[in-house]
């Protein structure tokens, strides 16, 4: 995948990713599922993996609810997942915390 991303940019002459002073020159898996999704998906799959759902994530980044439930399409079917546990594991992120509406209903 790193090799078609990097072959894609340069077919576009895109610019090199901007790196941190001394980081390897190979990109990480994450940073090349990132490099995948448009600027509107990786701020949805951003979102979406810190356990928001979809309502509060449209109300957060000024989109609909349809919007949102399309642009989880897209980055699911680019990276290959099925679920948001999926999409926090492949972008590196940690489970979040229960969501506090369902804390209250547990007590």
């Amino acid at each position: 995948m790193a090799r078609k991303t990097n072959s894609i940019r340069q077919a576009c002459f895109a610019e090199q990713p901007a790196r941190r002073v001394g980081a390897p020159d190979v990109l990480e898996e994450t940073e090349v599922d990132m490099l995948a999704l448009s600027d509107a998906e990786r701020r949805v799959a951003k979102a979406a993996a810190k356990g928001l759902t979809n309502r509060e994530i449209a109300g957060k980044l000024y989109l609909t609810t349809s919007t949102v439930e399309q642009h989880l399409t897209r980055i699911y079917r680019k990276l290959g997942v099925s679920s948001r546990v999926q999409l926090q594991s492949r972008l590196g992120l940690q489970p979040p915390s229960p969501h506090p509406a369902l804390q209250d209903a547990s007590a």
